[in-house]
């Protein structure tokens, strides 16, 4: 029994291959998509945490660079502070910490309430 391969069995193989194909690829583009949504979806939710991460990142600076004023001014309690952050390995930069104009002008509103 000998199978003969026709051109129209051959036509009917390539065709169902390539719809097999397109179908795989529509599959997988569907799938990226998908993906990419729920990706973008986990960015924008940690971009509020990111802010938030840098505004506390700001303030503790400017609380370390106060503290160094302070040492430097010769308040003991802060040259203590400043003593056990260097014992930790931790360094206060000054410039780091100088704040953004709007930053600024939240400090003394902050302070002209007190």
């Amino acid at each position: 029994m000998k199978t003969e391969v026709t051109l129209d069995r051959l036509l009917w193989l390539v065709a169902a291959l390539a719809l097999s194909l397109f179908i795989l690829v529509g599959f997988q583009m569907q799938q990226i998509l998908i993906d990419r949504a729920a990706l973008k979806k986990v960015y924008d939710g940690q971009q509020v945490s990111v802010e938030r991460g840098a505004k506390v990142q700001g303030q503790l600076d400017a609380l370390a660079v106060g503290t160094l004023h302070l040492a430097e001014a010769g308040n003991k309690h802060a040259q203590g502070i400043v003593t056990e952050l260097k014992k930790a390995g931790i360094t206060i930069n000054p410039e780091k910490a100088k704040p953004a104009e709007g930053e600024a002008a939240e400090g003394e509103k902050a302070e002209e309430k007190k």
